[in-house]
This record gives C-alpha cells, sequence and structure tokens, in this order.
C-alpha cells in the first residue's frame, strides 16, 4: 500500500512540473528581457503618433509637442498616471474648438465636448487637477503656454467633474491638448 501511495505522489508531482514547466519558462524569459521589454512598453508610450491620430480628426497641426499614450512601467507599476497629446496648431485652424465624440471613436480618441471661455477657476479642493499634475513630463516652455492659455480670456477649455481629464484648444495660441490624469 505504502508503495502505490509513493508512486501516486510521485506521478502527481511529475505531473504538477510538466503543467508549470511553460509558466515557469515564460517567466524565465521575461526575467532575462524585462529590461528590454519594459523599455520597448515606454517608447511606445512617448510615441508621436499617439497625438497625431488623436488630432487627425481635431484640427490640422504642424508639431507634436508632448504625447503618451498609455503609463509608463517603472519601479511605481502599477500607479496612477497621465497620459497626454498636445499639439500646435496649424495656421487656419478652426477658431471654434471642435468636440470629436461617438461611440466609433475610443475613449484615449475623444476630444472636447462642453467648452467653457478661459480664464478657467482654480479646481476645487477635491478635484485632481491634471494639468498642474501631468505638466512634470512637459518642457517649461510648454508649461508657461499651457499655464498662459488656462489663465487669460480667449482660449476654451473642458475639465471633468472630477478634473481627470482636461481639453484644451487655442487658435490664436495655436494649442491643442488631452490632458488625462488616472490612467
Amino acid at each position: 500500500m505504502l508503495f502505490l501511495m509513493r508512486w501516486a505522489f510521485r506521478l502527481l508531482v511529475f505531473k504538477l512540473l510538466r503543467m508549470l514547466a511553460p509558466v515557469a519558462g515564460i517567466f524565465a524569459v521575461l526575467g532575462i528581457g524585462w529590461d528590454q521589454v519594459r523599455d520597448a512598453h515606454n517608447e511606445a508610450a512617448d510615441d508621436p503618433a499617439y497625438a497625431v491620430e488623436l488630432f487627425t480628426a481635431v484640427a490640422p497641426i504642424t508639431e507634436v509637442l508632448a504625447s503618451r499614450k498609455f503609463t509608463h512601467w517603472d519601479e511605481n507599476w502599477p500607479n496612477w498616471d497621465c497620459t497626454f497629446a498636445i499639439a500646435r496648431l496649424a495656421e487656419g485652424a478652426p477658431e471654434a474648438p471642435p468636440t470629436v465624440r461617438g461611440e466609433d471613436v475610443r475613449w484615449q480618441y475623444r476630444f472636447g465636448g462642453d467648452w467653457q471661455a478661459t480664464p478657467v477657476s482654480e479646481p476645487e479642493s477635491d478635484t485632481r487637477d491634471a494639468v498642474a499634475f501631468c505638466s512634470r513630463y512637459w518642457p517649461e516652455t510648454l508649461v508657461a503656454q499651457m499655464q498662459k492659455v488656462l489663465s487669460e480670456p480667449g482660449h476654451w477649455v473642458v475639465r471633468d467633474r472630477i478634473g481627470e481629464t482636461v481639453f484644451v484648444y487655442s487658435a490664436s495660441e495655436r494649442l491643442a491638448a488631452r490632458v488625462r490624469y488616472g490612467d
């Protein structure tokens, strides 16, 4: 009887190891190449193509100023961080801010909505400030331009109720932005 129990136990262990071997192999490959996988992911996240794709349906642009389609993988991952698409509008871009919505448009490519004239008030204390939080990823000149657009009259902004998503449009400053905190 003891022989039969040992045999059954060995068979069970062998079958279990055979099932886990592919999983262990995947983890070994990922462990060896994790830095390369992470770097490729982060490079793809910052690809300017996201801003180009988003603004193709919004207005003509001449330059991508900042672009991040999804959150970077880093030592704090999974974390809440920023996604954004900010572009320089082409000469002759529409004065009125456009809105791109609908069921055919994935949420990352929606733009605009209930546009409000600037200047905008500071967010409430219980509201997130996506622009302030995400501006750490942008060049200083872009941060200054965003602050100017949000604080002076003559531009347009949409801020959702909790401040996670902000759309900015300024034909005179030739700036369009979609900034989201929380992805």
